[in-house]
């Protein structure tokens, strides 16, 4: 998501408030991403691996710990569920 929106309709410089929108859902604890997708992003030093850096110091970017277990099992039945 980050990459092919950076690289397309989302563009730091074309959609600054889809970014911003990400932040503030971060802030307020409704967004979180795997730590594996903060790994990836720095493997690419540019603008969005800069980006990845602050927003990691917020918290956006959490280790694997049992309470974010807990919701990936909650956000995996509920998909799986949703399956037809």
């Amino acid at each position: 998501m980050f990459i092919a929106g950076r690289d397309g309709p989302y563009a730091f410089d074309l959609a600054p408030q889809f970014w911003t929108i990400l932040e503030a859902m971060s802030e307020a604890g409704l967004l979180a991403c795997p730590r594996t997708v903060y790994d990836e992003l720095l493997g690419h030093p540019d603008d969005l691996a800069n980006w990845a850096r602050e927003r990691e110091k917020a918290g956006m970017f959490p280790y694997p710990n049992a309470a974010v277990q807990r919701e990936f099992e909650r956000v995996c039945t509920y998909t799986i569920g949703a399956l037809p």
